[in-house]
């Protein structure tokens, strides 16, 4: 799926084809900007890899393989849709399929009321459910892609698969996770400096030892703060920087500074469900129920 201009040296996990477009004009501009949308909504998470628009938008309105596709493309995961429409409502089905294996992990069928004058509407319905299922830290890409590295040597890890390998441990916070992830983090910021969502990663890795209370060393509050404010140094307009250190501020107990992180992780990624949830309990936990 479109998002970035340009792909990465390393193998793309994600482009999007949305079907072809149906003959109906509304739904045809309700196809673009699904397309559009979704696409956008992928690329503000900065540990995603995704094929620019450019490259993909031939095989709109092809059938072909998607294995085929995958490949062509350089691409391990491809989403694709369809909409139909009868009458006033319209039926969006939406796949996400392992281009190297053609087994699908995801799929859902949205049924909406549409008209030309709610294209807007339905949008800001559809967008935000498929784009957070999709990617969240929880969502069906992370957890399929942290899997799959979780069969890899820690020492062939690449600081961008390291922070996928990481989000297994949010799924299995255990020590031995933890010490694990914490391990694969500290060698990426070692060989890469300057990869900001290794350090935005280890922070939370560093949060855990104080949190959790898993393999704690030495002050691990200041060593996640030190980690969090590099990742925001180095990639200010990523979400995943600004969320781990608005989480050390609050586990520090520096309410302002948590407020001000909080909402400009919000900002940059509004998408992000499972941040919004976590961003919101702390903020019950303070007492700000509103």
């Amino acid at each position: 799926m479109p998002g970035l201009s340009t792909r990465s040296k390393e193998k793309a996990p994600c482009f999007h084809r949305l079907g072809q477009p149906p003959a109906h004009p509304n739904c045809s501009s309700l196809a673009e900007g699904l397309s559009e949308e979704v696409i956008t909504g992928l690329s503000r998470f900065s540990y995603l890899r995704v094929i620019a628009r450019g490259s993909t938008a031939k095989y709109s309105s092809e059938s072909g393989d998607v294995r085929a596709i995958g490949k062509e493309l350089g691409a391990r995961y491809v989403m694709e849709g369809s909409l139909r429409q009868a009458g006033s409502r319209l039926r969006l089905a939406v796949q996400l399929v392992d281009a190297v294996s053609g087994t699908h992990l995801w799929a859902e069928t949205y049924e909406r009321a549409f008209t030309l004058e709610s294209v807007f509407e339905v949008l800001d319905d559809l967008v935000p459910r498929i784009v957070s299922t999709i990617a969240d830290q929880f969502g069906v890409l992370p957890r399929s892609m942290s899997e799959v590295l979780r069969s890899k040597s820690d020492d062939a890890v690449t600081p961008h698969e390291a922070v996928l390998r990481t989000f297994s441990y949010f799924s299995h916070i255990v020590p031995e996770e933890h010490a694990v992830v914490r391990r694969i983090l500290e060698r990426a910021v070692r060989e890469v400096p300057d990869h900001a969502d290794s350090w935005a990663m280890l922070s939370m890795v560093y949060r855990g030892e104080f949190a959790q209370g898993f393999n704690a060393g030495p002050k691990p509050l200041d060593r996640a703060l030190t980690a969090a404010q590099r990742a925001v140094d180095l990639a200010p307009m990523h979400a995943l920087g600004h969320y781990a250190l608005a989480t050390v501020h609050f586990f520090r107990k520096e309410m302002i500074p948590f407020r001000v992180e909080a909402e400009r992780a919000l900002k940059l990624n509004p998408l992000d469900a499972s941040v919004k949830a976590y961003l919101g309990l702390l903020i019950a936990s303070s007492g700000e129920w509103d």
